[in-house]
């Protein structure tokens, strides 16, 4: 147990240094997604202020989950090429906490990362805007957390990609695009949109924050839903990357960039 404790430690101090080694592209990825905001916000003024303002809850929410999303997803698959780049994915493999243990610490810490981020930019969105939501801090944290665990799950899936074929940087860019539909769908309308990543935990996030609803006044059935929903992608993912790590071993290409 303590040994697991220091290698988060570890784990959590790389990550922190990391983003202020390279505080330029830290905060360059913070500002292009505020960027994106006001081009939304003051574009859909400009050219449908009806139905920006009538939205714009949605539109913030969207937003926050979209940025928090895409870095907690795109950072799992990024440390995997990054480590087979740098000759070290198969020290990994070989520590005594095993690969699946590292992977997972990691992604909670860049998930927990960047959820800080985004409840940042949450905070400059509605600034901006001038539209305040309910900013009920257990709410956020617990919905916001359940929500990206989808992403996180997609995030080892890709990762498990990584290991196979290494270079699966475009496969990046397609995903932001799925993310923006996962987040735009109405689950209302379409029950089966539920189990897509996103949709359903961003349904109730938005609900929470426009409503003013606090985390025990949802329903348990909500709450149970999105808990499953979680645990079954991060589980999912994680099969996925061992087995992709034993197919790898098998063609002896864990090493090879």
């Amino acid at each position: 147990m303590n040994g697991t404790v220091e290698l988060a430690k570890a784990i959590v101090r790389k990550a922190l240094i990391l983003r202020y080694r390279y505080f330029v592209n830290t905060v360059g990825n913070f500002a292009m997604i505020y960027l994106l905001f006001l081009m939304i916000f003051f574009g859909g003024q400009r050219f449908a202020e009806q139905a920006v303002s009538e939205s714009i809850e949605g539109i913030i929410v969207g937003v926050f989950l979209f940025s928090t999303a895409q870095v907690a997803f795109s950072r799992v698959a990024f440390d995997i090429t990054n480590e087979a780049q740098w000759g070290t994915l198969e020290h990994l493999y070989m520590t005594p906490y095993g690969f699946s243990t590292v992977l997972l610490l990691k992604s909670i810490t860049n998930m927990i990362i960047s959820f800080v981020f985004g409840v940042v930019l949450l905070f400059l969105m509605m600034v901006t805007s001038g539209t305040y939501l309910s900013m009920n801090l257990i709410t956020i944290t617990v919905l916001g957390i359940l929500t990206l665990a989808g992403a996180i799950g997609i995030g080892f899936i890709m990762g498990a990609v990584a290991i196979l074929y290494k270079r699966v940087e475009n496969l990046f860019n397609l995903m932001q695009f799925a993310f923006i539909a996962f987040l735009t769908v109405p689950v209302t309308d379409y029950v089966a949109v539920r189990f897509l990543p996103l949709a359903y935990g961003n349904h109730l996030l938005g609900y929470a924050l426009s409503e003013n609803v606090h985390l025990f006044q949802l329903s348990v059935g909500d709450l149970a839903f999105l808990f499953v929903h979680a645990v079954a992608y991060i589980v999912g993912g994680l099969l996925c990357v061992r087995s992709a790590s034993e197919l790898a071993r098998r063609r002896d290409a864990l090493s090879h960039y």
